[in-house]
């Protein structure tokens, strides 16, 4: 019956999974003597596993990012990506491909000397010309400048010696090659003798005088040298045989001194001669008996004495003893001279002579146990005078004679004179003994003061007390005859300070007698004027000096100003006439009891001036061109007042980001002057445009930064 019943239905197939692949693994690859490279997926390798559920015939891709590296040398990051035909987008993965420069520069010899050079001479300009330039090689590389550096760090004291020198070519990517050259320095010359020795000679020490013998030696004799290519040592041709002998004690040697470098060039000084003297006389070991004058019962015995040497120990002391009398005088009294001598191998003498002077020298004595003493006393108190007696040790009892003499008898003053009186008595040797007594008849009595008055007293200036009448008396002039002084004296200066007042009286008696008595009167100045601080800035009004004192001032003073400073009328000050800075004015008053200075500080400004210190105002060069026409030759920074106090620190680098100059407080005075090289090279920079960064210290401005054209030509 072919009867059937149809539906519709859809079959769909969906493809949401992403592709899978494999990225090349990471490979390095060297650039080759030309300079050359090839980072194709034939050399560096290709993706060959593309796989998907779905599509069929996938292939990855790849971007490449270059990063800069050393020289000629870089790193790819090579980025492969990969999708089905549906888009499903499988995981970016990355193969990293370095490109190396490994190749180091070829160096040329063709050129390569050795240097070598006379000590002594100026050879430096030689050796730095022969550093500089390499030895004279020459060096190329694949890809890259080359740097030269050497291993040479200066030169050791010696002999003749070779110093080998490495020098090495260094590519941009550190790859190096390496030469060598030998530098050698010869040494012919002798040491030179600046100074010859001398002789010495010096004082036997009984030791041989070795010490100071070896002393001499090992000074050279005083000798110097100089060598001018290497250190030198001394010599000399002492030996104990060098000894001369002329007595014990006394010997020289003789003795040459030689300098000899380390290359054995030798230099020879003139002979000289150590000489061992003794000019030193025997000394005595005792105290020496000293000159005496005894009487005749006290005469010492001779001493005995020894002597001492320190070259000659076999010294014997000769004695010798004179005596003389003196009988026409006394018989008691004679002389005795003892001398005693001794003498060293040398003929060195030492001598001592003692005289003893044997005489009668004690005078009388008076017998009273006090004798009387000088005396002052008034008119009516002199004593009556005293018989005195006397006896001597070899004479016995001496006779005594009185004299009394009166003298200094005043004309003005009657009751002042003074009395002499004199015990005499001598013995038969004609010593005598005298007792003198001074009495001195005077008026001594000062007169006194009966007004009672302070000494000191402290008053104000406008204070100061009338000058007091002060009375006197004395115990033997009347008042009515006494003479009476008076006298006024002060301290005070034309500074304005306190002062003192002086006043003195005194009292004089018809014998002289005086009496004084001062007075002193502090005087303290009343308070001064308040002295006034003025801060005012150039653009304002004249001020009066005067309105600027307290109220109630004292009239009749003067301004003093600083030096060739004038105010107007005598007080008016202008600021916009006058310099910017602190000045101080004196109101002074001097004629008057109480005197004063008033100090006025005026400090002139200019705040009220509006200077240029902000960011808008700088100006800062575009190009430099240090061609020494006057225009560009320096990177300058402008256009900002001084007084903003602005320091500025600048920085500035090349294309590449290599820091090539700094100064901290820049002064205008770079002009492309390159960073210092090696030994010789120095010069400006390559022409280009260069970047800067300059902070501007104290300014709250934010750093400014900026690009600068700089052309050689």
């Amino acid at each position: 019956c072919d009867n059937f019943v149809e539906t519709t239905a859809t079959f769909t197939i969906e493809d949401t999974t992403a592709p899978t692949f494999t990225a090349p693994e990471n490979i390095e690859i060297f650039i080759d003597a030309e300079c050359s490279y090839d980072t194709s997926v034939a050399v560096t390798g290709d993706v060959e596993d593309e796989n998907d559920g779905c599509s069929t015939d996938l292939n990855a891709t790849f971007e490449d990012t270059i990063i800069p590296g050393c020289g000629s040398s870089f790193t790819i990051e090579r980025t492969w990506t990969l999708a089905d035909n549906c888009g499903n987008q499988a995981e970016p993965q990355v193969q990293i491909i370095k490109v190396t420069d490994n190749i180091p520069p070829i160096i040329d010899k063709t050129g390569l000397r050795n240097l070598v050079v006379e000590c002594g001479t100026d050879y430096l300009a030689d050796l730095n010309e022969w550093l500089n330039n390499n030895a004279g090689a020459v060096a190329i590389d694949n890809c890259d400048d080359v740097t030269w550096t050497h291993n040479f760090e200066g030169l050791e004291e010696g002999c003749s010696n070779d110093i080998i020198v490495r020098f090495t070519a260094t590519d941009e990517c550190g790859n190096q090659a390496e030469t060598k050259a030998t530098f050698t320095i010869k040494d012919t010359q002798a040491p030179t003798i600046t100074l010859q020795p001398e002789d010495k000679t010096v004082e036997c020490d009984g030791q041989g005088n070795t010490e100071a013998f070896e002393e001499w030696l090992n000074s050279n004799g005083g000798a110097t040298a100089t060598d001018e290519c290497s250190v030198f040592n001394w010599s000399n041709d002492y030996s104990e045989q060098s000894w001369v002998s002329e007595c014990e004690t006394v010997k020289y040697a003789e003795v040459t001194f030689t300098a000899s470098d380390a290359c054995n060039n030798v230099a020879m000084t003139q002979k000289v001669r150590f000489t061992i003297e003794d000019t030193t006389a025997p000394v005595f070991v005792e105290e020496l008996p000293g000159d005496l004058t005894v009487e005749c019962n006290e005469v010492p015995e001779a001493a005995v004495l020894t002597v001492t040497e320190q070259c000659d120990s076999s010294i014997t002391v000769d004695f010798n003893e004179e005596i003389t009398y003196d009988t026409e005088v006394c018989s008691t009294n004679y002389t005795i001279v003892r001398t005693w001598t001794a003498t060293d191998c040398a003929g060195n003498i030492a001598t001592h002579t003692q005289n003893i002077r044997v005489e009668d020298t004690t005078a009388p004595v008076f017998t009273a146990q006090e004798l009387p003493g000088n005396l002052t006393v008034e008119c009516d108190d002199v004593p009556e005078a005293i018989t005195l007696t006397a006896t001597d040790n070899c004479s016995g009892e001496t006779e005594v004679t009185f004299t009394e003499e009166i003298t200094d008898t005043s004309e003005t003053c009657g009751s002042s004179y003074v009395i002499t009186r004199t015990w005499t008595t001598s013995d038969c040797a004609g010593n005598t003994t005298t007792h003198v007594q001074t009495i001195t008849v005077r008026d001594i009595t000062a007169p006194i003061m009966l007004t009672e008055l302070d000494e000191e007293i402290t008053v104000s200036c406008s204070e100061i007390p009338a000058v007091p009448t002060v009375i006197f008396n004395d115990n033997c002039t009347g008042s009515e005859e006494l003479v009476v002084t008076f006298n006024e004296t002060s301290t005070r200066t034309d500074e304005i300070s306190d002062y003192n007042i002086i006043r003195t009286w005194k009292a004089t008696d018809l014998c002289g007698n005086e009496t004084e008595f001062t007075q002193t009167i502090k005087v303290q100045l009343n308070d001064q004027v308040t002295p006034y601080e003025l801060d005012i800035c150039i653009e304002d009004a004249e001020i009066n000096l005067f309105s600027l004192l307290a109220q109630g001032y004292e009239q009749g003073g003067v301004w003093e100003t600083p030096a060739n400073f004038n105010l107007r009328d005598g007080s008016w000050l202008d600021p916009a006439n006058i310099a910017l800075g602190e000045y101080t004015f004196y109101y002074t008053v001097t004629d008057s009891d109480c005197p004063s200075r008033t100090q006025v500080n005026v400090k002139i400004n200019d705040d009220c001036v509006v200077l240029a210190c902000t960011a808008d105002d700088i100006i800062i060069s575009k190009v430099v061109t240090p061609n020494g026409d006057g225009q560009n030759d320096f990177f300058t920074i402008e256009g900002i007042d001084p007084e903003c106090g602005f320091t500025f620190d600048v920085k500035l680098f090349n294309r590449w980001g290599d820091f090539i100059f700094e100064s901290n407080n820049y002064q205008n005075n770079w002009n492309g002057q390159a960073p210092s090289g090696a030994i010789g090279a120095a010069g400006k920079i390559p022409t280009g445009t260069y970047f800067y960064i300059i902070n501007v210290r104290n300014s709250g401005i934010k750093p400014i930064t900026g690009y600068i054209y700089f052309a050689t030509k």
